[in-house]
């Protein structure tokens, strides 16, 4: 809604059809001037070479000026590493790591060319602590801080902000 009423148009991804468009609809009704709403429906927990096509598809030919990568997903409930399932282990990087630096690899090209942008890559207050039995979890979210210093480091002197927000439960 920030964004839109900033005049941004805003590309929407997320696995649930409906509540895409109950958010479409919701920044629709507010009639901000020459503000589109697209989505794309995309269950990141599945974010196989399929998946990343229709997602790239989907983006090709908009101009990307801001990228917020706020996806991700924690445990049920704590529990020691090997207690999760394979399926929990391979949908939590999925989720946590890998959406983020393929969103990035999509639209990093087209900022690097326009010499602006920004990434907003959001973590979790779970990366600052040694956390046992959310182990995984706390891992995934100081990969995405540590990823998003290391691109902040490598692209600010060319126009783009890569930025890390850690919020808190």
């Amino acid at each position: 809604m920030a964004l839109a009423k900033k005049g941004m148009s805003i590309v929407l991804i997320s696995r649930t059809e409906a509540k895409l468009i109950a958010v479409k609809e919701e920044i629709d009704t507010k009639n901000y001037a020459d503000v589109d709403v697209k989505y794309i429906v995309c269950d990141y927990s599945k974010f196989d070479d399929k998946a990343k096509a229709a997602v790239k598809a989907g983006l090709d030919g908009l101009d990307i000026g801001v990228l917020i990568n706020n996806v991700g997903v924690s445990y049920r409930y704590p529990r020691f590493f090997h207690e999760i399932t394979d399926e929990e282990v391979i949908n939590l990087t999925e989720m946590n790591v890998n959406s983020t630096v393929w969103m990035t690899r999509f639209v990093l090209p087209q900022m690097l060319e326009k010499k602006k942008g920004a990434i907003v890559n959001i973590s979790s207050g779970s990366a600052m602590y040694t956390l046992p039995l959310l182990a995984q979890y706390s891992a995934a979210k100081s990969f995405i801080e540590k990823f998003t210093l290391a691109l902040h480091a490598e692209y600010s002197s060319k126009g783009v902000s890569v930025q890390c927000p850690v919020p808190f439960y």
